[in-house]
């Protein structure tokens, strides 16, 4: 774009306009896409002319990128990424919603790095999970790479793996008896669920948000630093007008109703169908006013009653693979400022951030520490899984007490640290993966062996205590 011309084909620059340079050469775009998104875009360009850093991700983007992992002798190496697992990645990025079709990070991923919650990689990706997600977040904030690098400067702890507390006959022994994987099936009457599912839809609490068009005006800034460019805050949003869409809505865009839901229920289509043909017709109309939030809460809707429903059915099955001690030797070399020393767990450090996701997990950490009781413990990897028909399940702990501990009959517990223990506070789904825990471990468990769901160290003790009794 170039500074505007005036009838006599004079350039309308500073020494012409003086004051008014920026009110003449104000250039108005009526975009057709969100605010955010005309304005993340153009600022994108901006940065590509000043930054070679690249800010789109596709098949291509991971390919033969070096990422280090641990060999089974402790010793670290380099990999380079080949294009079948740059493919793996890119699939995993749009199947989870963190890269859009444009190639863009989407918010989604923003909210889940910085919430923690990230979507686990594939079982062969997990090693290098993350530099992964380092070179992702590299896309929007050039310091990811900096620590990638190393800084000497900056005081590093280096985990050294397992130590002794790992060898202890009692942690040995519990291992053994939880390392098992497991397969599960199960068996319900598909006409109750079908039933069920029509009831939940038809709720009167059951309704979809209309369609609602936002109109933000804004402007770039009279005077572009290259830090707001780095900071996407060149542009200043200066008023929003919500509007609501006439009902149905409008859309060009075509949506295959029973087939995204039977993908996201993991149902056939046909029992979507019978599901859908049963509810009302003012229940029905719904999906006209907004597809994707009727396709949503539709979604959540079934997944909850299958949810309860699965549980009382469920029956597991040991199989002849087991977890190897080599699945807790994932940690690479972090931050000094991260590290929680230990004196009772398996390895000599604990990291916030990428074992421990809470403030309750840290609390419940130095607790561990602290009680007379606890002979040694374990944070569970997350590459350690339970299966259940609504998603992999991983308990946070593996706790071993003193034989001679006061008032615990059960030596050993598995734990699943929770901001809430009430069942009402818990999503059916998530209500659902830890009571098919429960049932799991139900089987396994003996004299000794206890698993249950705690928010703090004194929770945990109150129910040994009280199994004592």
């Amino acid at each position: 774009m170039r500074i505007c011309l005036d009838k006599d084909g004079n350039r309308m620059d500073y020494i012409t306009c003086d004051r008014d340079f920026h009110n003449i050469n104000c250039l108005t775009v009526i975009a057709n896409e969100s605010y955010a998104s005309f304005v993340s875009e153009l600022q994108k360009q901006i940065k590509e002319v000043l930054y070679d850093r690249p800010t789109e991700v596709g098949e291509d983007f991971f390919y033969k990128k070096e990422v280090a992992y641990k060999l089974p002798d402790g010793t670290y190496e380099k990999h380079e990424l080949t294009l079948h697992e740059a493919v793996a990645i890119y699939d995993y990025c749009t199947s989870n919603n963190y890269v859009d079709r444009a190639g863009h990070i989407t918010e989604k991923y923003r909210e889940d790095t910085a919430s923690g919650k990230l979507a686990k990689l594939p079982e062969q990706l997990e090693p290098y999970s993350e530099f992964i997600h380092k070179h992702l977040q590299g896309v929007f904030d050039k310091k990811q790479f900096d620590d990638m690098v190393g800084n000497a400067n900056q005081p590093k702890v280096e985990d050294k793996g397992l130590n002794d507390n790992f060898k202890k006959d009692d942690f040995r022994k519990l291992w053994s008896m939880i390392n098992h994987k497991y397969v599960y099936h199960v068996d319900y009457d598909s006409n109750l669920l079908i039933e069920k599912a029509i009831e939940a839809i038809c709720k009167n609490d059951f309704y979809v948000t209309k369609l609602q068009y936002t109109r933000t005006i804004g402007g770039q800034t009279d005077k572009m630093k290259q830090e707001d460019v780095k900071n996407g805050t060149s542009f200043v949003e200066e008023s929003t007008n919500r509007f609501i869409a006439e009902y149905p809505a409008e859309t060009n865009t075509k949506y295959d109703l029973i087939g995204q839901i039977a993908k996201e229920t993991r149902l056939t289509r046909k029992t979507v169908a019978l599901i859908l043909n049963g509810i009302t017709i003012d229940k029905f109309h719904l999906y006209a006013m907004n597809p994707e939030d009727f396709i949503k809460k539709a979604t959540k809707a079934i997944n909850d009653v299958k949810a309860k429903l699965i549980v009382d059915n469920i029956v597991y099955q040991q199989t002849n693979e087991v977890y190897t001690d080599g699945i807790f030797e994932d940690n690479l070399e972090k931050d000094y400022k991260l590290a929680i020393p230990t004196n009772k767990h398996i390895s000599d450090y604990i990291f916030k951030g990428s074992q421990l996701d809470s403030k309750i997990e840290e609390d419940f950490v130095r607790e561990l520490e602290k009680a007379e009781e606890v002979e040694v413990y374990a944070k569970l990897p997350t590459r350690y899984q339970i299966p259940t028909p609504v998603g992999n399940y991983s308990p946070d702990w593996a706790i071993c007490f003193k034989r001679d501990a006061k008032n615990i009959k059960h030596i050993y517990f598995i734990a699943e640290t929770k901001g809430s223990v009430e069942a009402s506070d818990l999503r059916p789904v998530e209500q659902a993966k830890i009571s098919c825990a429960k049932k799991l471990f139900s089987q396994i468990s003996n004299e000794e062996i206890c698993y249950h769901e705690v928010n703090s160290f004194k929770s945990m003790m109150d129910i040994l205590e009280a199994k004592a009794s």
